[in-house]
């Protein structure tokens, strides 16, 4: 009992009901309160312990496996589980499916073809260990579906050679691309600009023009043809354009007095053709040994243009005219053959004609010239003053340079040069010992090479 009042002090009631039960287990062990026996004794206290944790109840993912298209989406309810552990759920890989947890339900959503696997965890809490259960997902292409019918307005037309008329196209769905052919394409051809055609008539006959729509991941592809007849062109237009002008569009001149600039020799064949605009012109060289050279070409929007002769259809050059000869012509002079295909000096007819768009010709234009594409011959000087011009040809003019005075032996020309004047030059002026250069230009607008000519009345000091 002394023990009893001792355990009683204590502040802590459960310790003293603590207290209390030992008291109880030692007085049994002594056999009761009688006599002297030994002093009671006490059994050590054993730690509280922690309840070991168990297993959830199965988490139960219904469904367990599915397949979806991508782009839809497919709830799992979960069910089961113990405990007050947080659940998640994450998909892999994340580039075919994704996943979001809201209470006990995942939403899974396709991405793309594939099979993803959705895990889904439930932590454990103090009394339960965690637990999770997993959801194979096959993730296939979506169905396909007909786009809407592409529609053209119109659906057939008629058009003429080098004509053409536009077709516009309207439905369809997706972003496929839009694409256009046509066949066959001797007789029209066609072009896509957005959501319009253009067709051109390019030979009679008729032809298909096929417009089609590319399907995409959601829609098939859909297309739609035009029937086009492609006819002759009629022609109303018989009135032949009026016959062209020609003229030399260089006239040269050796600039003297009087002016040849319009005396209609040159040295240069190329002539100006004014005419309508559009139509084929035709111009045939001819020159007096019967050598011909054809030059075509189309009259530009300005009704002017102008025409030449190449360096190899034009004659510079001969051959020998002789009986044994593979070009001899009895019909020319022994010992000159003009080579056939070139145009040669002399005098030149040019015959122009004009072809308008309808196919009308026009009367025929005939243009004369003389060409002259041959240097006048050198020059001299008399001796004596005033000097005498030699060698020069008729209405040519001349010039000529002081170049020089005693002690230059090699002067050189420059472009200081002093037009002529009649047919004598004063030299009082340059002294006893100089050079003097000429030259002269004859009326096709040719100039001969330049002559140096030395003058020494005294013997240079």
């Amino acid at each position: 009992m002394n023990v009893l009042k001792r355990v009683a002090t204590f502040a802590n009631k459960a310790y003293a009901i603590l207290a209390l039960a030992l008291v109880a287990v030692t007085l049994t062990a002594c056999g009761g309160g009688g006599g002297g026996g030994q002093p009671p004794t006490t059994s050590p206290t054993t730690p509280p312990t922690t309840p070991a944790k168990v297993a959830q109840a199965t988490l139960i993912a219904n469904p367990s496996g599915f397949a979806l298209t991508a782009g839809s989406s497919q709830s799992v309810v979960v069910e089961g589980g113990s405990g007050d552990g947080a659940m998640t759920a994450t998909a892999s890989p994340l580039s075919v499916c994704t996943a979001t947890l809201t209470a006990n339900t995942v939403n899974v959503t396709g991405v793309t073809t594939g099979v993803c696997t959705i895990a889904i965890s439930k932590d454990g809490d103090g009394n339960y260990n965690p637990a999770e259960t997993s959801v194979s997902v096959t993730v296939n292409a979506p169905s396909k579906v007909s786009q809407s019918a592409l529609v053209a307005t119109p659906t057939t037309a008629t058009i003429t050679v080098g004509n053409s008329r536009t077709v516009g196209i309207a439905g369809g769905n997706g972003n496929g691309a839009m694409s256009v052919t046509a066949s066959p394409l001797s007789v029209c051809a066609a072009t896509l600009t957005g959501s319009t055609v253009n067709v051109v008539g390019v030979g009679t006959g008729t032809c298909t023009v096929t417009v089609s729509k590319d399907g995409d991941s959601n829609y098939n592809p859909v297309s739609t043809t035009v029937l086009v007849t492609v006819v002759a062109v009629v022609n109303t237009d018989t009135t032949p354009p009026p016959a062209p002008t020609v003229s030399l569009q260089n006239d040269t001149t050796n600039g003297g007095s009087p002016s040849f600039a319009e005396d209609l020799i040159t040295n240069d064949p190329t002539v100006k053709v004014v005419g309508e605009a559009g139509a084929s012109l035709r111009l045939t060289y001819t020159d007096t040994h019967g050598n011909v050279v054809v030059k075509t070409t189309t009259m530009p929007a300005s009704g002017s243009t102008t025409v030449s002769l190449t360096a190899g259809e034009m004659g510079n050059g001969w051959t020998s005219n002789a009986p044994d000869h593979p070009r001899y012509n009895p019909a020319l002079p022994t010992g000159v053959n003009y080579l056939t295909g070139q145009i040669h000096d002399g005098t030149i007819t040019v015959t122009a004609t004009l072809t308008d768009v309808a196919g009308n010709v026009s009367g025929a234009t005939s243009f004369g010239f003389t060409l002259d594409t041959v240097a006048p011959g050198q020059m001299d000087l008399s001796l004596g003053n005033p000097k005498q011009v030699q060698g020069l040809e008729v209405d040519a003019t001349w010039q000529w340079q002081h170049i020089g005075n005693c002690g230059v032996n090699s002067p050189s020309v420059g472009n200081n040069w002093i037009n002529g004047n009649g047919s004598t030059l004063d030299t009082s002026s340059l002294g006893n010992d100089y050079w003097v250069a000429i030259r002269q230009t004859d009326k096709a607008g040719n100039t001969n090479g330049v002559t140096t000519i030395h003058f020494a009345s005294i013997i240079c000091q």
